[in-house]
C-alpha cells in the first residue's frame, strides 16, 4: 500500500441546505448537498460527489450538487438495487 491508497478526510453529506448550514454552525465542513431533498436525491448527490474526478472544479459555493439525478445514474436511468 502507497500514499495513493490512504483515505482522504471524510466527507460531509447533508439531505438539504438547512440541515447543511445547521452542520456548518456546528463546524463542519460540507461537502455534497443533495438537490432533491430525499434519500434518493442524497443517493444521487453521493454518487455524483464519488463518481467526479478529483480535478473537477467545486461550485461557487464550494460545495458540488448532483446537477442531474437521472445523469448521475450513469446507465441512461436504471439503478441497481
Amino acid at each position: 500500500l502507497g500514499p495513493e491508497s490512504e483515505p482522504g478526510p471524510p466527507s460531509v453529506a447533508c439531505i438539504g441546505p438547512r440541515t447543511a448550514d445547521a452542520a456548518r454552525e456546528l463546524g463542519f465542513r460540507v461537502d455534497v448537498v443533495a438537490d432533491e431533498h430525499t434519500a434518493q436525491g442524497l443517493n444521487y448527490a453521493l454518487i455524483d460527489h464519488f463518481s467526479a474526478p478529483a480535478s473537477e472544479e467545486l461550485a461557487d459555493d464550494g460545495v458540488e450538487d448532483a446537477q442531474d439525478p437521472e445523469a448521475a445514474k450513469g446507465d441512461g436511468g436504471t439503478m441497481e438495487p
